[in-house]
């Protein structure tokens, strides 16, 4: 995977129009949304992307080339709006709720040495060690009823290695990365649990109960974190929740209102893993 490239956003509208039509443009519509806490639901505001054509559409899935289904996961065509960010800078009680949220694939640019990335960027596998394996996504990941969330699919893992994934989430975009660290928890405002039953907020470990060198191929780990103004860290292993971090540990290691992305460590135990395009937070 490519290091050290210098990331240049693309802003502006989505796509152009061939054939002579006139690009495209993305305009922001105010539009009805729910928000949902320890199960509550009321009414609130939310922001619609919507194409000038007032058809919806989703905020990631890059270009149309990219919208091929990968691993038998259907994405959108079209064309993500890097400016739309700036409705990021919420707290997440406050971001806009996506009925169908996207997550974007991994970043070509911040992808550990160590890695094979597929095609569509969905699928990461370790080639050899265990170190330099750090894969962070492309884009912020959007809030869905319970927060946000993200999940991956183990495809291979490798008995007999103590220590296994690491799943988290950053503050630092993929393109203020100039070289990955070996382990992804060494990012700044990065927080990650896993690897050999450690919690790293910004660095700064604790140990935890949560194993995940017992995972095996198949299984899925998910991680949210809260939209209910608590911004609760969870950890889901085949929906059921495996680790839960009170929000005010992360709050006084660095979270704040700011874009987050995914990023996982493909340590140890886990050798290659599906991150999934519109997986959905388990119910409370």
């Amino acid at each position: 995977c490519p290091l050290g490239t210098n990331f240049a956003p693309r802003l502006g509208g989505g796509g152009g129009g061939g054939g002579g039509e006139p690009p495209r443009q993305n305009t922001v519509k105010q539009v009805p949304m729910v928000m949902v806490t320890d199960g509550s639901v009321w009414p609130g505001f939310d922001y619609g992307l919507e194409d000038s054509g007032g058809t919806t559409i989703a905020r990631k899935g890059g270009t149309a080339s990219d919208s091929a289904s990968v691993a038998g996961q259907s994405m959108s065509g079209a064309s993500y709006n890097e400016d739309d960010r700036r409705l990021r800078a919420l707290p997440i009680v406050l971001m806009p709720v996506l009925s169908r949220p996207v997550v974007a694939p991994f970043s070509q640019q911040a992808c550990g040495c160590n890695l094979d990335l597929s095609e569509g960027g969905y699928v990461v596998s370790r080639r050899c060690g265990c170190r330099d394996s750090v894969a962070i996504g492309s884009s912020p990941l959007d809030r869905q009823a319970r927060g946000l969330y993200f999940e991956v699919e183990l495809r291979q893992t490798v008995d007999g290695w103590l220590g296994g994934l690491g799943i988290g989430v950053t503050h630092t975009p993929p393109g203020r990365i100039g070289r990955l660290p070996d382990k992804a928890w060494r990012i700044p405002e990065t927080f990650i649990v896993g690897y050999s039953g450690s919690l790293y907020l910004n660095g700064s470990e604790t140990k935890v109960e949560w194993q995940p060198d017992t995972l095996k191929a198949g299984q899925r780990v998910g991680l949210l974190v809260t939209g209910d103004g608590r911004e609760t860290l969870a950890v889901f292993v085949d929906g059921r929740e495996a680790l839960r971090v009170d929000g005010a540990r992360l709050h006084e290691a660095g979270l704040r209102d700011a874009p987050l992305y995914p990023v996982v460590d493909v340590f140890n135990a886990s050798q290659s893993l599906l991150l999934l395009a519109r997986a959905v937070a388990p119910g409370p």
